[in-house]
Order: structure tokens, then sequence, then C-alpha cells
């Protein structure tokens, strides 16, 4: 019976501390790297793509990068899980984060760019957030 109450009690505090375990990432201000075509650019469903005011870039070179506490945190990404030709999930990893990057195709922004939805997480250690996204993919 003990182990079970010391389960309960460190998960209980574990749940009770989300809050303080959330992530905040800014808009995105200096790039820090060249970008060039082909890059992919996102930003909260609820802001829109016009506004340029992005969480999440990723390069033609498959670095993909955020603000926290402004300062650029550059990943690679590591991997790519395709569900169909529309839809796919991005792996990155770098200085100490994890993003996954859970995108689906749903129409053309331009002539130079896809229009896309899904979620973006971003984890650290025992922090995370996990985010609604809209962005554009630049077609090469």
């Amino acid at each position: 019976g003990r182990v079970l109450v010391v389960f309960f009690c460190l998960s209980f505090f574990h749940g009770f501390s989300q809050s303080k375990n959330t992530l905040h990432l800014d808009v995105i201000k200096n790039y820090g790297i060249k970008l060039d075509g082909g890059c992919s650019y996102f930003t909260l469903d609820s802001i829109p793509i016009e506004s340029n005011n992005f969480i999440f870039i990723v390069s033609s070179k498959d670095i993909g990068f955020f603000t926290i506490n402004n300062k650029n945190v550059y990943l690679k990404r590591t991997k790519r899980n395709r569900l169909n030709k529309d839809q796919y999930t991005d792996i990155f990893l770098g200085n100490d984060y994890e993003v996954r990057l859970k995108i689906k195709k749903v129409g053309k922004f331009d002539d130079y760019y896809s229009l896309f939805q899904g979620t973006l997480q971003v984890k650290q250690n025992d922090k995370e957030c996990l985010l609604k996204i809209h962005g554009k993919v630049g077609e090469l």
C-alpha cells in the first residue's frame, strides 16, 4: 500500500506543476542564418501568415529554429515520417531540444509556397509545449 501512495503523490505533484514546465516560444525577430528559396515558415493558427510573425522556420538545408528567451535555438532535421504525399512529421534535434512538426498540406499559399497546417511540439527535458500552427512551405 505504501508504494502506491508514494507513486500517487509523485504523479499528483508532477501533474500539478505542469504549468511551470510550459515552454513559451517568441516570434522570431532575427533569423541569424541565411535563408533562401525552399524555406518553410510557421506561426500560430490564430495569427495570419501574412503578418510574418513566425515561431518556427525550416531552412532549405533542413535546419529548423525558434526563439526562446530572446535566443535562437537551431536544430537539425533528423527524420521525416511521411504518411502520404501531403502529410508528414519531421523530427528535429539539437541543443537539448526535440521538435516534432506534424503537418498536412491544405492548399496553395501563392506561386512559390504551399499552405500547411498541423502541430508543433517542442520538448526540453521535462518542459514542453504543443501548439496548433499553420504556415507556408516553399516549393523548390
